[in-house]
């Protein structure tokens, strides 16, 4: 966008007499009778057109409200162009590597910690919410896990008969979570040493 102001060497809130009388000084200079340069030429041509512009007082409106937005478009633009160098010089940065290398190491150490904890819990599994609860965990082909718990008729016939003589659904309930949460940990444990 062009800047008639600073063809006219003026400022933003120049009074028409200034804006008039920049406008006669620059004319004379620049008139192509008296210089007959192609940079007079130019500047002339400039000239002529931001006078147009400001000594009319709805086009120099029009003007100010586009020429502020455009600015502020401006920057915006400049603002989010830095931000993004300033993120992407950070990733690039030796220091990224660090922080990566440090928080790969944590986790992997929550993961086996995770993993260790689970396996504790699952040795106090009871054999027999083992054998009625189908939990299986597959790889999608999106990449994703799935796990999921399959109880046959049969096997639901026989966890409601075992309830019904005092077994404890909510330790049951308990098991059945520390299997999925053990498949769960071994399938992430595989995916992290690249099985």
């Amino acid at each position: 966008m062009k800047d008639y102001y600073r063809d006219m060497d003026l400022s933003e809130n120049a009074s028409q007499e200034e804006i008039r009388g920049q406008f006669k000084r620059l004319a004379k200079e620049f008139h192509p009778d008296k210089n007959t340069s192609d940079y007079a030429k130019q500047r002339f041509a400039e000239v002529n057109e931001a006078y147009n512009t400001l000594n009319d007082p709805q086009k120099r409106q029009e003007y100010d409200f586009q020429r502020k937005s455009f600015y502020h478009f401006k920057q915006e633009q400049r603002f989010q162009q830095q931000q993004t160098q300033n993120f992407d010089s950070f990733f690039a940065s030796p220091m990224w590597s660090q922080v990566k290398n440090f928080a790969t190491g944590m986790a992997k150490n929550i993961v086996q910690d995770l993993d260790r904890e689970i396996r504790d819990e699952f040795t106090d599994v009871d054999p027999f919410v083992e054998r009625v609860t189908n939990v299986k965990i597959r790889h999608n082909e999106s990449g994703s896990l799935s796990v999921t718990c399959n109880i046959s008729k049969d096997n639901l016939r026989e966890i409601t008969s075992m309830a019904g003589r005092g077994m404890d659904i909510e330790e049951f309930s308990a098991d059945v979570g520390t299997l999925f949460a053990s498949a769960l940990s071994q399938a992430i444990m595989q995916r992290w040493r690249g099985y």
